[in-house]
């Protein structure tokens, strides 16, 4: 086993586990509970957002204002074909990952010193086909909104965009990451 996994103590696999299940847990908040439910609509479901008020009332005080400005800020409208990024950002990190693990890039194995070496979750070959999944999926989304998506005045919450973008940043190392200590990419 590497010194260096117990130096820090963290696991890379436990780090993006844990980023996918803030992620969830903060999607689940967003959408139901009433207040924050208006930070994940968006489409048909956006009038509604408009339409209501939060039921908050901002007093004037420092706190309150900074308060009313992050809420702002949250439900700051993008052009919903923003959805395009997501996709792109799923085949480049799909590509980027895919390319590291394969040739031992810097990347992977920075991240594998903190991989102690030893039983893994998935087989060398379940990664490469989850792997080959998420590349086609992503192709399949990109190429759709390429060529099926019509610009339209929708628009959704960047706290949303930012939620989609930073789970298809962690993806496509979530997928390598998972079965990593199959094999020693440090070797």
């Amino acid at each position: 086993m590497d010194g260096q996994a117990h130096v820090t103590g963290i696991r890379t696999v436990a780090v993006i586990r844990s980023l996918y299940l803030f992620e969830a847990m903060t999607v689940v908040t967003l959408q139901t509970v009433p207040f924050f439910s208006r930070y994940m609509n968006y489409g048909s479901r956006t009038a509604q957002r408009q339409n209501s008020s939060s039921g908050f009332e901002y007093r004037r005080s420092f706190l309150n204002s900074l308060l009313h400005l992050v809420d702002r800020l949250l439900i700051y409208p993008v052009p919903h074909y923003y959805f395009i990024h997501f996709y792109v950002v799923s085949v480049v990190s799909s590509l980027f990952w895919g390319f590291q693990s394969t040739m031992k890039g810097s990347a992977v194995t920075a991240l594998a010193k903190y991989e102690p070496v030893t039983a893994s979750t998935m087989s060398l070959e379940q990664v490469v086909l989850v792997w080959a999944l998420m590349i086609t999926q992503g192709i399949r989304r990109l190429l759709e909104s390429i060529t099926l998506l019509k610009r339209s005045s929708s628009t959704m919450p960047i706290v949303h965009y930012l939620i989609g973008i930073v789970f298809y940043l962690s993806i496509g190392v979530g997928v390598w990451i998972e079965g990593s200590s199959q094999r020693d990419p440090r070797a």
